[in-house]
């Protein structure tokens, strides 16, 4: 980054109430280390005056010219309890609550017990079917190592990188998660079938059939079918 630059963002990131970012983090970045690295952006953690926050940084070399529109989006879905909750946001920065908690992949690994399991994940289901209501499809769910947060200490799932979401998109984003639970060939989804007992390919079959039906409807009681059966074949 050319000296210019570096001032002109200094001063942008201060006018949003940022005084200080932390080179602190689990990815490492040459001999710096951050919260999270994309391809068009950087997230750090960061200290504001109200608090400690999560700054996401547009890359210099970003094919986007803004994160304007992701701000919007992540104002969009705060009443809903499903993303980061935004403080801030300018063409070069968002800026939000400090999550204090890891990624998915990694919580699936470390997980404490298999009622902390279920109970994340209703809880994910819950939120990416108000978010198919609302009609905001995140679009990278199929993915999801890298896409979802769990707070450690709330034991809440939080969806982040809106920047790919799409606002009249006709897929959804509960079938796009539940395709990478059900479908083979993914050593995540592989383990988290197994750790949650529905590696049973009966089991898999018919919550197949009610994904199917779901993605016809999308109504509250294909969603209950879906939670319900879910549940109950993690029980029996």
């Amino acid at each position: 980054m050319d000296p210019e630059c570096a001032v002109q963002r200094a001063v942008e990131l201060s006018m949003l109430g940022v005084h200080s970012l932390c080179l602190v983090g689990s990815v490492e970045l040459g001999s710096l280390r951050v919260i999270g690295k994309g391809t068009t952006s950087l997230v750090v953690k960061g200290l504001a005056r109200s608090g400690v926050v999560a700054v996401k940084i547009r890359r210099t070399d970003a094919n986007r010219v803004s994160l304007l529109r992701e701000a919007r989006i992540l104002e969009s879905v705060k009443e809903l309890g499903v993303g980061p909750r935004i403080r801030c946001a300018s063409r070069n920065f968002l800026v939000w609550d400090f999550i204090n908690g890891v990624d998915f992949a990694e919580w699936v690994e470390k997980v404490a017990s298999r009622e902390e399991l279920e109970t994340v994940l209703e809880k994910l289901l819950t939120k990416l079917f108000l978010l198919d209501q609302h009609g905001i499809v995140h679009a990278e769910l199929s993915q999801p190592s890298n896409h979802i947060l769990v707070d450690l200490e709330r034991l809440e799932p939080v969806l982040v990188d809106f920047e790919s979401a799409s606002l009249d998109s006709q897929k959804s984003n509960l079938t796009q998660f539940m395709g990478f639970l059900v479908n083979k060939g993914n050593p995540l989804s592989e383990k988290l079938r197994k750790s949650l007992g529905l590696d049973d390919p009966l089991k898999i079959e018919n919550l197949k059939k009610l994904l199917k039906a779901y993605k016809l409807s999308r109504d509250s009681e294909s969603f209950r079918e879906i939670l319900d059966y879910f549940k109950a074949s993690i029980i029996t």
